[in-house]
């Protein structure tokens, strides 16, 4: 029963609400308490004690409340851009149903070569940068968005829509291309990654040197 009272009453103490009035009562001397019975207290450690107990409380009481408040906040950020990436998957993969309703998870390159600039401009940088004054080639730059995504293509130039969404996903989260083609060594799905193995921007470079052949 005195525990729980204790309990209470420094708990109270934490809040500062009446800290002086216990701090008071824990100065109580003879002849108004029995020290047979253990009611009085100590009147040179009441103030010390009572302001080491409230700094400390307040400190670390201070510091959870931050770190609860913090917590919160980055985990509702986290969650919100969790919830933004899996909107860009979903995007991409009802554009997928289009060109594959019959659900073969297998697309032409030249469909996957027109559904890679659909997405948003955070993964899919659409504005030409400027090299010594002068705007680069837009195949270039073209080419060179693709080689970011590192997607793999199959014999008779497919792309799976598991090898897409690997691609896809490692842009969102930052993954290193070299990581990204590491990853898709281990996997079974689609079209896994090997030595002869040509991907997507390969495969559009090969197609703008023949035409620039046979141009000339």
């Amino acid at each position: 029963d005195h525990a729980g009272h204790a309990l209470v009453t420094l708990y109270i103490a934490t809040t500062t609400e009446g800290w002086a009035d216990i701090a008071d009562a824990l100065r109580v001397e003879e002849p108004k308490c029995s020290r047979a019975a253990g009611t009085c207290g100590e009147p040179y450690y009441a103030y010390p004690y009572m302001i080491i107990f409230m700094v400390l409380m307040a400190l670390i009481l201070m510091n959870l409340l931050v770190t609860v408040v913090l917590g919160n906040f980055l985990d509702a950020r986290v969650a919100e851009g969790q919830e933004s990436l899996f909107e860009v998957i979903e995007q991409f993969r009802e554009r997928w149903t289009e060109h594959d309703p019959t659900g073969t998870q297998l697309v032409d390159v030249s469909v996957m070569l027109r559904l890679l600039p659909t997405l948003p401009s955070s993964i899919w940088d659409r504005s030409v940068p400027k090299i010594r004054g002068k705007q680069r080639s837009v195949w270039i730059h073209f080419l060179r968005q693709l080689e970011k995504f590192h997607i793999p293509i199959g014999r008779d130039h497919s792309v799976h829509y598991a090898d897409a969404i690997a691609s896809i996903a490692g842009r969102l989260f930052c993954i290193s291309v070299a990581d990204a083609v590491e990853a898709s060594q281990r996997t079974a799905h689609g079209v896994t990654w090997q030595g002869r193995t040509l991907s997507v921007h390969q495969h559009f470079a090969a197609i703008k040197l023949t035409r620039a052949v046979r141009h000339y």
